[in-house]
């Protein structure tokens, strides 16, 4: 662990650049970080967050620049070798084994052998001093598949701090976790400063960035805006900084509902997840679902959008009437669903841009016996230009794509497709501030054309401030519906903590 003067930098990085077949995305960029520091790194998705902190992880090496670690020059050839300096990198996607332990996890590459045999008790004993000294929930010699993501969050830093690693690099840390488990998180973060531990904090959650570090640098479009003390800004100030304008008011939501319904919900249930759950949407309105993690809500999009069988219950859209919801059927009726899940159920990234968008209307895409090119480019640059997806190209790969742009690309899939009726499961997740606005731009402009949208979020701000009505659930039930001056954070938490309540 660091043993250096505290008014001494334990990294220094100076004019790193970064280019990819002739395009920079990371320009002549200064950074620093001392010792027992929280370093948060902003700026919209795009901004060369991930970059910067990829250099300095060794995943990949930079273009031009220098940097020094503990006073000496720092040139990481890779993750490993960036590991021996120790700098260690969590990443928003966890890069764990399921079927191993806990500790077989944290040592997974570096197990101690004897004649051939490894020594796991020596794992386990080490694991379990770093859990015991941080005061960690998690039970050693359990499989990773059967723990919480939050606990699989503190398997990934534990995997850190087994390595003895000075610097460890969170990139969204709690992209998954719930408000509890944040703190708990916090906490954590906490200790490991006492303990002169650096870190350097990636997130799009600004209320998070205020709280845990001391120093934030923005980036935007791949260049420094500047270093400030956190306690030198408030939030309208750092906006500005990140996206180079004011935004007055992130949602300006207006109501564009009518009294036509469009779809409605009776009777669905599925046992063990949602029981005899009805409810109404209406043309042009914004209705959100609002509840704790594990509440049922996504399992219910799900049903609806027919991956997940119901065992009961009938969903009736324009009309025509579903005991059966198949994904086909309901894509054709007009029914959409975009998943949290953007990476493993929604995009699928060794393909194109323009193939990822044109997927679901291929069959419009065929003239003769192939796909006409000059159609598939045509159609996908013109939604990639109304939803400003920031791209080098409609043949780059999705995979490439800042994760707000991967969202933008599901969005627009859909949207040039006949859709009525749009299902968005944490559509803002991952997504800076600058592309939550465009978000929130754009879903105005959906109802007020006409189309019906279903929001699911964990972000009680972004219920509050974009839906109509809000209905509550807990334990695959409705507890609660609010509308109008009743949608309050109180009340919201209040429905969703009502176990056995049934409206």
């Amino acid at each position: 662990m660091v043993t250096s003067d505290s008014t001494q930098a334990i990294l220094e990085v100076k004019k790193a650049t970064k280019i990819y077949s002739g395009v920079t995305v990371l320009s002549s960029v200064d950074f620093d970080l001392y010792p027992g520091e929280v370093h948060a790194l902003v700026g919209e998705n795009g901004a060369g967050k991930s970059t910067l902190s990829k250099i300095i992880s060794g995943v990949i090496e930079k273009s031009a620049g220098s940097m020094k670690c503990k006073g000496e020059d720092y040139h990481p050839l890779n993750t490993h070798d960036a590991i021996r300096h120790g700098i260690s990198i969590v990443h928003q996607e966890f890069n764990l084994i399921p079927v191993l332990t806990v500790a077989q996890n944290v040592f997974l590459g570096k197990e101690k052998a004897a004649g051939g045999v490894i020594d796991e008790k020596e794992s386990i004993r080490k694991t379990g001093d770093i859990i015991d000294k941080f005061k960690l929930n998690l039970p050693i010699k359990r499989k990773v598949c059967y723990l919480s993501v939050s606990q699989m969050q503190l398997v990934e830093i534990v995997k850190c701090l087994c390595d003895d690693s000075d610097i460890i690099i969170m990139d969204e840390p709690t992209a998954t976790l719930t408000k509890n488990e944040t703190q708990q998180l916090f906490r954590i973060i906490e200790d490991l400063r006492k303990e002169g531990i650096s870190i350097i904090y990636i997130s799009h959650k600004l209320d998070e960035i205020f709280t845990v570090s001391q120093r934030i640098t923005v980036l935007r479009d791949g260049e420094k805006v500047g270093t400030y003390r956190t306690g030198d800004l408030d939030e309208n100030r750092l906006v500005n900084l990140m996206v180079g304008r004011e935004i007055s008011s992130m949602y300006q939501h207006e109501n564009y509902a009518q009294d036509e319904v469009v779809l409605s919900v009776r009777g669905f249930t599925k046992y063990g997840v949602a029981e005899n759950i009805s409810f109404d949407l209406k043309r042009g309105e914004i209705l959100g679902f609002g509840g704790l993690v594990g509440a049922g809500r996504t399992e219910l999009m799900k049903m609806m959008f027919g991956e997940i069988p119901i065992d009961g219950g009938e969903v009736e859209l324009f009309g025509e009437t579903f005991t059966r919801p198949k994904i086909g059927r309901m894509v054709k009726a007009g029914l959409v669903y975009l998943p949290e899940d953007r990476k493993n159920e929604g995009i699928i990234a060794s393909m194109k841009v323009s193939e990822n968008i044109t997927l679901a209307i291929l069959r419009k895409m065929v003239r003769g016996l192939f796909v006409s090119p000059a159609l598939e480019k045509s159609t996908s640059s013109e939604i990639v230009q109304k939803l400003q997806i920031k791209t080098q190209g409609l043949s780059q790969k999705v995979g490439n794509l800042s994760g707000g742009n991967q969202q933008k690309v599901v969005l627009a899939r859909w949207l040039v497709s006949n859709v009525r009726v749009l299902i968005l499961d944490e559509p803002t997740r991952g997504i800076d501030v600058g592309a939550k606005h465009e978000i929130y731009k754009l879903m105005n402009q959906l109802c007020e054309s006409g189309i019906s949208i279903i929001m699911i979020s964990s972000e009680m701000p972004e219920l509050i401030g974009m839906c109509d009505r809000i209905l509550v659930m807990c334990e695959g039930r409705i507890t609660g519906e609010l509308a109008g001056d009743a949608i309050q954070e109180t009340t919201i938490m209040s429905y969703a903590a009502q176990r056995g309540h049934r409206m």
